[in-house]
């Protein structure tokens, strides 16, 4: 799922329902052996572990509260992705995005609460020639020569123009 979204490309929602539907019968049949597999540490990534049991609580809690089979895949796959995009970020570090003003950067941080106001890293001009001098925009506070703020307009996939 992370090197789908690092890549710039769409989830796949159905293949997702594959993987929550069995986690959801499960809970149905017993929700105490999923709960305590959430708290298993295990030897995985922490985003793994996290979006794992997050989905988890999902249908623990709308089976609590009684929503049928449907309701609780669609709220088990809200949470799953909820819990990826707020541990991963939408554009992690090392992300390769083009800006609103045509320049290609790289993500080098989040600013915290503002996932979509990055630290990036300009390496290519609005020509997408390679630049002399980087230059690292806070896009929480840049504004360009017009006033206007620079955003993400969009992601590209490694190796793009030459980066790694």
């Amino acid at each position: 799922m992370a090197s789908t979204i690092n890549q710039g490309r769409a989830l796949d929602i159905a293949n997702l329902k594959d993987v929550i539907n069995p986690l959801v019968d499960s809970v149905i049949r017993n929700p105490g052996a999923r709960i305590w597999l959430a708290r298993l540490k295990c030897q995985d990534s922490y985003t793994r572990r996290h979006c794992l049991a997050v989905t988890i609580w999902c249908a623990v809690i709308g089976r609590q509260i009684g929503l049928p089979k449907k309701e609780l895949v669609r709220l088990s796959t809200g949470g799953m992705l909820e819990a990826f995009i707020q541990t991963v970020g939408v554009y992690p570090a090392g992300s390769l995005v083009e800006l609103s003003s045509a320049e290609v950067g790289i993500v080098v941080k989040e600013n915290s609460g503002k996932r979509l106001r990055l630290h990036v890293l300009v390496v290519l001009d609005s020509n997408k020639k390679h630049l002399v001098e980087f230059t690292q925009l806070d896009l929480a506070t840049f504004k360009s020569p017009d006033n206007k703020s620079i955003d993400i307009a969009r992601t590209h996939e490694t190796g793009a123009y030459g980066l790694d």
